[in-house]
């Protein structure tokens, strides 16, 4: 990978660099709850990362609801957006400093995630992030949600950088599928330690992580 050289890093919001995962399964738990259903843990895992619209599609299939998924989708962002203003958002160990360490390099940055723009808008706001991030693009501005590229290509187009010059930062295996279709190359950040499945590089924390070994994944 001679030719490749680091142009920019880009990051996944909810799990990576939002501890916001959970908030994200406790509203998909109430929206079902409230249908007298449990949110299936294997579904789960296979459905992160997703767009949520694709999410509640996946919810219709799977546990055979009679509601529209679009209007199942919009009944859980708002609990979502409750969660988010009773509960707070915290960012991920580690992720404030690799940011900082990534600003004071002069290294472009953006956000690229399967959420809708707006919450990803509220998150990097709540911690203060909104300047750290030169864009951030939501699910809702491409056509294809993770596993596809598109999120990604935008990103990157948006920073005016080639594909093969990004460093992707994601905690899921559809966001690693995502990145790796972009051909870019991908850390993959996860606390249980699920597995790069197919990232160049794993971790279990963004406190392992540092503007030398990001630049190093291109050597």
């Amino acid at each position: 990978m001679t030719d490749r050289r680091l142009q920019a890093v880009l990051f996944d919001l909810d799990g990576l660099l939002v501890d916001t995962e959970p908030l994200w399964i406790r509203s998909a738990g109430e929206v079902l709850a409230r249908r007298g259903h449990r949110w299936d843990l294997a579904l789960r895992q296979r459905v992160m990362g997703r767009h949520p619209l694709e999410v509640a599609r996946f919810m219709v299939e799977h546990y055979g609801l009679d509601d529209d998924p679009t209007a199942l989708m919009e009944e859980r962002l708002e609990l979502q957006r409750g969660l988010y203003a009773s509960e707070g958002i915290e960012p991920m160990p580690g992720a404030l400093a690799l940011v900082r360490q990534l600003v004071e390099a002069g290294i472009p940055r953006a956000v690229a995630s399967g959420s809708p723009t707006a919450l990803v808008a509220t998150c990097l706001e709540a911690l203060d992030l909104r300047a750290s991030f030169s864009c951030a693009i939501g699910a809702d501005q491409v056509s294809r949600g993770k596993p596809a590229p598109d999120v990604f290509l935008a990103a990157a187009s948006a920073l005016g950088v080639e594909p093969r010059g990004c460093v992707v930062l994601e905690d899921a295996n559809n966001g690693v599928a995502a990145a790796l279709a972009a051909d870019m190359i991908c850390v993959k950040v996860a606390r249980e330690g699920r597995g790069a499945t197919g990232a160049q590089l794993a971790r279990t924390s963004l406190e392992a992580l540092d503007v030398s070994t990001l630049r190093g994944l291109f050597t």
